[in-house]
């Protein structure tokens, strides 16, 4: 009986731990599954151009200063200055004649992560996935996690995550991240 009971417990327990670890792993693919983009383009392959040098100040982890433009076949298509925001987690959008504000720190809310914004996520209606964009993950705690980088503009549905482990490229339609 009471190897029956201690068998039982160690079953319990592994399942306890695999569910727990599965949990985690459906969240953050929830998460990132689920992000709002930043600019909306027409098509995919545009050109991302540094038209004033990218500069993170404070210790942040995202850019205080620069622009980058987004252009398709020589046309900018959208303009994102990090210093033009009213406080430094701030940048602003400039696209199709209207300015918006995009939130750099995202915290709070329904989410289990503290997000980064390094540079905008983008879609493209040609595509089904985000093409552009770096995002960093931290815990509540505010200790680093990941960081996803949705490539440069091509649509395809890789991207490649970074962690203390190192770096690896995942499938978005498959959500295989962990």
């Amino acid at each position: 009986m009471k190897k029956t009971l201690f068998l039982l417990t160690l079953i319990g327990s592994i399942a306890f731990v695999a569910c727990e670890k599965n949990s985690v792993k459906d969240t953050f693919e929830e998460e990132i599954s689920s992000e709002l983009t930043h600019i909306t383009l027409p098509a995919s392959d545009f050109d991302i151009r540094v038209s004033e040098i990218l500069f993170k100040g404070g210790g942040e982890d995202f850019y205080t200063s620069g622009i980058l433009e987004y252009k398709l076949n020589g046309e900018i298509l959208a303009v994102v200055d990090f210093d033009a925001g009213t406080t430094d987690d701030k940048a602003k959008k400039y696209q199709n004649g209207i300015e918006e504000e995009i939130d750099l720190r995202q915290e709070g809310g329904k989410s289990e992560y503290v997000k980064v914004v390094v540079e905008p996520l983008v879609k493209a209606d040609d595509c089904n996935y985000i093409v552009a964009g770096i995002i960093k993950y931290y815990d509540l705690d505010k200790k680093w996690l990941a960081t996803i980088d949705f490539g440069d503009g091509a649509c395809d549905n890789i991207a490649i995550k970074e962690t203390d482990e190192g770096f690896i490229s995942f499938d978005l339609d498959k959500w295989d991240i962990f």
